[in-house]
């Protein structure tokens, strides 16, 4: 088996490439070159040995015209791309975050939906829909019983609760205007989201109102 190294794994969407760099000397030791365009957003998973790269498609937000349908499968021991998870007919992956439950959770942006990926069968399990017109980014509670995404310029958060068997929309929370990030504080149900336009954020409440 080939030994395990250490290193950083980056993502260079202009140049459709995966890089891996020294971790001390910060040179590329290794490229990945074989990707449909575009890759775009990286999610380790070093327990399995792996990492996913979606494949967003050519343009960039809100002009992306030719959408990807997959998900790059890197393994991070090999350092080669051992596959790709087809999310058809789901388009644009983009974010994604591990779940507590051992799932992956991936935002579609085109298809406004969440997609929940077993990492170790590397296949989707099933769609969370929502109701909005894209879905940017994501974050999880830190119990891993909510999802919140960020639908940017819907000026939305979607909440969904976790805890039933399909995923339940349980809240869509309009927000004064587009927004571009959202993260989970370690606070539990106290999320922040950053707006698009200036430099403010909004901080959901226990409630899940809105407080700028």
């Amino acid at each position: 088996m080939q030994p395990y190294k250490r290193g950083l794994l980056a993502v260079d969407k202009q140049g459709n490439r995966v890089l891996f760099f020294n971790p001390d000397s910060f040179a590329v030791e290794q490229e990945l070159n074989a990707l449909p365009p575009r890759p775009h957003e990286l999610l380790m998973l070093p327990a399995l040995e792996k990492a996913y790269v979606p494949i967003y498609g050519h343009g960039v937000h809100g002009d992306n015209p030719h959408p990807g349908h997959k998900v790059a499968i890197i393994d991070l021991r090999q350092r080669q791309i051992s596959g790709f998870i087809d999310l058809s007919p789901l388009k644009a992956p983009h974010s994604g975050q591990l779940g507590r439950d051992g799932k992956v959770y991936l935002c579609c942006e085109h298809s406004a939906a969440v997609a929940v990926i077993d990492p170790h069968s590397d296949t989707l399990e099933k769609t969370i829909w929502l109701p909005s017109h894209n879905a940017h980014r994501l974050t999880l509670s830190p119990s891993g019983r909510k999802l919140f995404t960020e639908n940017e310029e819907d000026a939305s958060i979607t909440v969904v609760d976790l805890c039933e068997a399909e995923g339940r929309i349980i809240d869509n929370i309009l927000l004064p205007g587009p927004i571009a990030g959202i993260a989970a504080s370690p606070k539990p149900s106290y999320p922040p989201a950053h707006h698009a336009a200036r430099p403010s954020a909004a901080v959901l409440g226990s409630a899940f109102q809105c407080e700028r």
